[in-house]
């Protein structure tokens, strides 16, 4: 034990000497300080050298370990989206400055940033069940359950407890029933939603239960009053719009709403998965919504905020893909697709053919009141159309425009569809059978012409509209090329197109916003490459109704149905389009009961629509979703738009 005392003593003098002495063993003639200067003077310069080098290498390590960690190895877990925004006039990158769940957009970013803030209550989606079959499945969001008291016009939701808004407050059926009454109170007619809306009613049943029917007549105060509501075969479809909260937007007017001013547009508060946190002029910044109720076997997303970054262009934005400055770009566009396939550092991960969307050439059969065709008279003989649809090849405008990055479509439903009609008599590329069309049709090649002409020496000659892009510039081309193997010269640049500025700093082609206002508006085209949302449901009434041929209705060819019926109306005999009457009925049908007689009904639909061919069913598009490889488990698999590419990000992960 003594020696164990002396030990102890001897430690701690050495202790406190080692305190003593520190400033002269630090900075003292012998310390190790005085001869590492010593050392530096003697090797000049190479000390200079090894100095400067180890400062460098210390800033670029720093640098590069901060950068590499904020976006690659981020142990934050922040997804880095590139965005395509364009420019404004003055070249300044174009920002958004809404966040609006009521309204439908033709901005992807909105789109996106609505899908991950706002819910409906309900989704309607088809189901994959194996051996190529698919089913209409309802798949339930803010609704617990969905009760179908008469299918197609009376249902009651019975909604999710313990969910909350972004804010903290709780979600309950008051805000549902704010957002239906906000909807139905916009005084707009080119939405199918909006207008499908204000012909129901809605009660509030509990708390957490309403009730929404169709309703007979203004005068109907209850859901119970009336046993002969209008059906809607689509019914389910037409109420998923998402719900807003009731304390945000109960005293919005329509005027705030269609200028977006609110609050609850600048600072949008929903139930999804990710929640606002902030905005400026280069990204907007979503944060995981911790309070968001998932399925047991879904865990929380490991993918704690989304960060979209604006780039001007998509060069741009691929740019940031390369590099690293960005993880994840979604693009419809192929223009890049081969370069990023020779990128080592990223995925492509290729969408499912999205069903709901087709691409077609409308042809413009719309007449003045004189009778006279806005279009070019010749697409008024159905022989001549159905030449065109048989010219052109859906196969090269998939494999050689789009890189492989699409479907052919047959018609307005889809081959999915238990509606579709596969013996509707669709054209197929056939260009004998074409060139034998427009000879019957009077079209003929004489002497050396490259172009047809008919016995009074007009050409046949015409304008193809389309929204200026990469591929939809090579869709335009191979159209182009396929008509003029066959005697017709179809223009796709605008310079050249009558009207039109020719001079070289002129636009050659159109952006949305003119096909949308100058082109389509006043039907002020002679044919248009368009790409068109449908329904699952086979209802296709907006789309091919005479009395949709007016802005803002969506039949765009101005099409109306060559054969004809007979109606009796107010005691007197009508004649009309046998295809309106066959959407006016069929979309009344029970979907359940009368489900043979819509079956035959749209089978029907189907060949009058391929008979008088005034649209060429084109294409069925996929998107491609480019991401670094260090973001795994990216699952599109079921997805039915762009904006629904986050749908299993709970299941992402970045290393």
């Amino acid at each position: 034990m003594p020696k164990f005392f002396n030990f102890l003593e001897q430690s701690i003098y050495r202790i406190r000497d080692i305190f003593w002495d520190y400033p002269e063993k630090l900075f003292g003639e012998r310390s190790l300080r005085t001869n590492l200067i010593a050392l530096y003077q003697i090797s000049v310069p190479y000390s200079h050298f090894v100095i400067a080098f180890a400062t460098f290498a210390l800033i670029f390590v720093t640098f590069s370990d901060t950068h590499y960690k904020a976006i690659i190895n981020n142990p934050n877990k922040v997804l880095v989206e590139a965005v395509v925004m364009g420019v404004d006039s003055e070249g300044r990158i174009q920002r958004i400055n809404k966040v609006n769940p009521i309204l439908p957009t033709n901005i992807q970013l909105e789109k996106d940033l609505v899908d991950l803030i706002y819910e409906p209550l309900i989704k309607y989606e088809y189901i994959d069940k194996g051996n190529d079959t698919w089913e209409p499945q309802v798949i339930n969001v803010l609704a617990n359950d969905v009760i179908r008291i008469k299918e197609g016009s009376d249902y009651q939701f019975n909604l999710k407890r313990g969910v909350r808004w972004h804010d903290d407050r709780e979600f309950t059926a008051d805000d549902v029933i704010a957002t239906l009454n906000l909807v139905a109170s916009l005084n707009r007619t080119d939405n199918a939603y909006i207008r499908a809306i204000k012909q129901m009613r809605w009660e509030k049943v509990s708390d957490y239960s309403i009730r929404l029917c169709t309703k007979g007549s203004d005068q109907q105060a209850t859901c119970n009053e009336s046993q002969d509501n209008p059906i809607f075969s689509n019914f389910l479809e037409l109420v998923s719009i998402r719900i807003a909260p009731a304390h945000k937007i109960s005293t919005l007017t329509e005027v705030q709403v269609n200028n977006s001013d609110a609050d609850i547009f600048r600072s949008p508060v929903g139930t999804g998965k990710y929640k606002f946190y902030s905005a400026d002029n280069a990204s907007v910044t979503l944060v995981k919504n911790p309070d968001y109720i998932y399925a047991v076997d879904h865990p929380q997303p490991q993918i704690s905020t989304i960060r979209f970054k604006y780039y001007k262009t998509l060069e741009e934005a691929v740019k940031s893909i390369k590099n690293g400055e960005s993880h994840s770009l979604a693009s419809i566009s192929v223009e890049y697709k081969t370069d990023l396939e020779k990128t080592t550092n990223v995925d492509i991960n290729l969408s499912p053919v999205l069903d709901n969307q087709y691409w077609g050439l409308y042809f413009n059969l719309k007449k003045d009141p004189d009778g006279n065709s806005k279009g070019p008279k010749f697409f008024q003989d159905v022989q001549v159309r159905r030449a065109i649809s048989a010219a052109i090849s859906r196969y090269e405008i998939i494999e050689n425009a789009l890189l492989g990055v699409g479907d052919e479509s047959f018609g307005p439903i889809t081959q999915k569809s238990e509606f579709f009609n596969k013996n509707a008599g669709w054209e197929t590329y056939d260009p004998e059978k074409a060139k034998r069309l427009l000879d019957e049709a009077g079209w003929s090649l004489k002497g050396s012409s490259k172009i047809r002409t008919n016995d009074l020496g007009e050409e046949m000659v015409f304008s193809l509209y389309f929204v200026n892009s990469y591929d939809r510039l090579n869709v335009a081309r191979v159209i182009q090329k396929n008509l003029e193997d066959i005697g017709i010269r179809a223009i796709i640049d605008r310079r050249q197109m009558p009207g039109q500025d020719s001079s070289s700093e002129a636009p050659s082609g159109w952006s949305l916003d003119e096909i949308n206002r100058e082109v389509l508006a006043p039907r002020s085209f002679d044919a248009i490459l368009y790409g068109m949302n449908t329904f699952i449901d086979p209802d296709r009434y907006e789309l091919f109704h005479s009395s949709q041929s007016v802005d803002p209705g969506l039949n765009i060819a101005s099409y109306i149905g060559s054969a004809e019926t007979i109606q009796v109306k107010e005691s007197q005999l009508e004649r009309l389009p046998r295809i309106d009457r066959l959407l006016e009925v069929t979309r009344t049908f029970d979907p359940l009961q009368a489900k043979s007689e819509r079956l035959r009904n749209y089978l029907d639909i189907q060949t009058l629509i391929a008979e008088d061919a005034p649209v060429v069913f084109l294409y069925h598009p996929q998107f491609i979703y480019y991401a670094n490889t260090n973001v795994s488990h990216v699952d599109l698999s079921n997805v039915a738009s762009v904006e629904d590419r986050f749908r299993n990000i709970e299941n992402w992960e970045i290393k």
